[in-house]
């Protein structure tokens, strides 16, 4: 049955208020369409549009004529099945910008009667961009991998068998599965020429796992023949010998053939990821190919005609390329280049002579690699290194100590007990005491280290009267410290409510307060805790007159592993702080610190916020 386009305005009328809070709240565009899907309604008109382009046109003529039966057969199936339907359709705005818009069509009903459709539509253009950039690019990089890609083996060492990653049945011209999988099944693939040095230099990586790095022929089903440089890394087995090989096959053909090099077309060299360069006799750049621009930023124009060495860092490098040319006629290693806007990029560089039918050189091939990522793995493989080394060299410094002063008691009192004193078993008890709970604080700061590394760090919150927490602490040290530590509160004595963990704040107190005391003179020490209150945060101050921390390194104190060592006979693990920062960062507060210099004292800052309630007196 079908509704008079009066009752659907009649409708819209009744729900005027209501649409028009809606419409005006909505990023969306919100019409009505009556039972001919004409336009009765829309919230606003944009993109180009007049309201003679929209208001009484059936909606689906908006579209091109390619969408127009399908949106059609949608609202139809709306009106039929009485459910709501979603779809994706773009057009041509007036403004003169493809767009693209997701749909959902309903039925309005009233009285049991479906009256016309309400269609919600937003635009969806940047997500469709974005969604067909990133399958352009996924496709450009899928074409480049098939072009430049290597290809990668593991080489089980005990059993002979090659695990290759990548085509390598494609590689020699075979069929998928047509390629035996082991080292000797390779070798008889390599060219007869070269069997005996390829095979020489497995048996000797075989005993002693050094690197493999090898250039050889290869041959392929065809008959063809195809150069191939070969890298490879050990990892040792517990007996100190290789059990498993990781290596790369690398296709050079174009670099062993470079005059067939010169023949390819500027669009194939610029699916190569290096950059290109050939160069005569006076290494004045002839030819700039390749992915030369985006690697080094200047166009062809700016380098035709120049010296090459407008591109590399160091003079050096090219008197020991020249040096290598003149010997071999080739030269490889990694350099380091200067691109235009004169940042440094590291590269691999392989550079031969071209010759003609005589022997006679008469031009010069470069090709660079860009290793940056590379070098920035192995830089931070480096680091890591570096760290698990000072680690484990800290940690065994650290236990020795008091383990050390454990056995020297313990042994003391094996030795000493039925003539001891009760004075002295006391005080050699006391010891052994003092160094198991420092043990115990040594092995709790490398369980929260590990924690934090693995980000398996959590607190255990509840809200409690900072005031009173902070008293009870001032209260204990006290005992220790009498008139040495002052404590100037800034605000009346009140609550003041916080959400955290008490016993990881007590930490933090315990580690910068037992800093305090360690690296300030017992005979004239100060310490001083004071009070304040921010706009969000209790912050609390401690300061002493102490050893004072140097202004250079103030940022580093907050390291792991940094330890800073003044004139006092101090020593520690150097992760306290960095761990007293990380437990107050998770409770959404910060750590830091202040000094004037070297024996100047220090201070340091505890901001935490507090609880912002009608209750609270601060608030």
């Amino acid at each position: 049955m079908k509704i008079p386009e009066e009752r659907l305005n009649e409708a819209l009328r009744k729900n005027e208020t209501k649409l028009q809070i809606i419409a005006e709240s909505s990023q969306d565009y919100i019409l009505m369409l009556d039972l001919d899907f004409k336009i009765q309604y829309v919230n606003r008109i944009e993109l180009g549009f007049s309201e003679e382009d929209i208001i009484g046109v059936p909606l689906y003529n908006l579209l091109p004529k390619n969408q127009q039966p399908f949106v059609k057969i949608i609202y139809e199936e709306v009106v039929e099945t009485e459910k709501a339907k979603t779809y994706e359709t773009y057009l041509t705005t007036p403004d003169g910008i493809k767009r693209y818009f997701e749909s959902t069509a309903a039925p309005i009903v009233d009285e049991g009667n479906i009256i016309g459709l309400i269609v919600n539509t937003r635009e969806i253009t940047g997500r469709k961009k974005t969604e067909e950039a990133l399958r352009e690019s996924e496709e450009r990089f899928r074409l480049i991998a098939f072009v430049i890609s290597d290809l990668i083996y593991e080489w089980d060492v005990k059993t002979d068998r090659l695990t290759w990653f990548g085509d390598i049945d494609g590689a020699l011209g075979y069929k998928i599965g047509e390629v035996n999988h082991t080292v000797d099944a390779w070798i008889n693939h390599v060219h007869p020429e070269d069997k005996e040095r390829l095979t020489a230099v497995v048996e000797h990586h075989r005993e002693t796992g050094d690197p493999i790095d090898i250039e050889y022929r290869i041959c392929q089903k065809n008959g063809s023949v195809r150069f191939w440089m070969e890298r490879g890394t050990a990892i040792m087995g517990d007996e100190g010998k290789p059990i498993k090989i990781i290596g790369t096959c690398t296709d050079i053909t174009e670099r062993k053939q470079v005059d067939d090099v010169l023949h390819l077309s500027d669009e194939l060299l610029k699916q190569m990821p290096d950059a290109i360069l050939l160069v005569d006799e006076n290494t004045k750049i002839l030819r700039w190919m390749g992915k030369a621009e985006k690697m080094f930023g200047y166009s062809a124009a700016e380098t035709i005609g120049r010296h090459v060495s407008l591109i590399q860092k160091n003079s050096d490098d090219q008197i020991e390329i020249e040096k290598a040319l003149d010997l071999t006629g080739e030269f490889y290693d990694e350099i380091i280049c200067i691109k235009k806007d004169k940042t440094e990029i590291p590269v691999e560089l392989i550079v031969k002579n071209i010759y003609n039918n005589n022997g006679e050189r008469i031009a010069i091939i470069s090709i660079y690699r860009d290793i940056a990522i590379r070098k920035k793995a192995e830089k931070a493989h480096l680091e890591y290194l570096t760290y698990q080394s000072n680690f484990i060299h800290m940690i065994s410094h650290e236990l020795r100590t008091p383990l050390t002063v454990i056995r020297g008691y313990a042994e003391f009192l094996g030795k000493n007990i039925e003539a001891l004193d009760p004075v002295r078993t006391k005080q050699s008890i006391k010891a052994i005491i003092k160094n198991i709970d420092r043990l115990e604080a040594l092995i709790s700061d490398v369980r929260d280290l590990s924690l934090i590394e693995k980000e398996l760090f959590s607190l255990n919150l509840e809200i409690f009267n900072f005031i009173d927490f902070l008293k009870e602490i001032i209260s204990n040290y006290r005992i220790i410290l009498k008139d040495q530590l002052a404590y100037i509160p800034h605000v009346s004595d009140v609550p003041i409510f916080v959400n955290g963990d008490m016993v990881r704040l007590q930490q933090v107190f315990d580690n910068i307060i037992s800093n305090a005391i360690k690296f300030t003179s017992e005979e004239d020490r100060k310490i001083i805790i004071s009070l304040e209150i921010l706009r969000s945060d209790i912050r609390v101050r401690i300061s002493d007159n102490g050893a004072g921390i140097d202004k250079n390194i103030i940022e580093a104190i907050f390291d792991q592993f940094t330890s800073f060592r003044t004139t006092y006979s101090v020593k520690g693990t150097g992760v306290g702080l960095y761990i007293s920062k990380e437990i107050m960062a998770d409770h959404g507060g910060n750590l830091y610190a202040e000094s004037a210099g070297i024996g100047k004292g220090s201070s340091f800052y505890i901001d935490i916020p507090f609880i912002q309630t009608d209750n609270n007196p601060v608030s």
